[in-house]
């Protein structure tokens, strides 16, 4: 049972590591980038449902649930930042889709490597990036999104 689970979390974690570029790449083509969106979300929401699996087989690795569950918490939030046009949905759009594909670096890295340093890896550039992607998102050149939206 735990040899299928774990080879469905592997494919789906594939398939969502190939959906997140795609993503970007599509980002101009609207009906090309929501099949793409969809896809990305099926399979984050797989590697959600299979990580916690995996913790129901093996308890030892309870920690790793809240990391799956906050996944797909980000890849949801952000595909509703879009679909109800957010106040700089734009702006949240990229900070949660891209967080989440950061999340699913990070677990790629955690389940090759015994490394708490490198883990932080794929946060620390990450993050700069999506930041700055955000805040270009919605016209700002590195300005603070909540100064430049606040009605005057």
């Amino acid at each position: 049972m735990r040899a299928l689970v774990l080879v469905v979390h592997i494919t789906a974690g594939g398939l969502g590591l190939a959906f997140g570029p795609a993503l970007l790449a599509l980002a101009k083509r609207p009906e090309w980038r929501a099949r793409a969106e969809v896809a990305y979300q099926v399979s984050v929401a797989v590697v959600c449902a299979t990580a916690l699996g995996l913790v129901a087989l093996r308890p030892q690795f309870w920690f790793l649930a809240p990391l799956a569950v906050g996944t797909e918490a980000a890849a949801l939030a952000g595909w509703r930042a879009r679909r109800r046009r957010w106040p700089r949905w734009r702006a949240w759009y990229i900070r949660f889709m891209a967080g989440s594909y950061v999340a699913l670096v990070t677990a790629i890295i955690a389940a090759s490597v015994f490394s708490p340093v490198l883990w932080l890896l794929p946060t620390l550039v990450g993050a700069p990036i999506i930041e700055y992607a955000a805040a270009r998102a919605n016209g700002g050149r590195g300005r603070d999104l909540a100064a430049r939206d606040t009605p005057r």
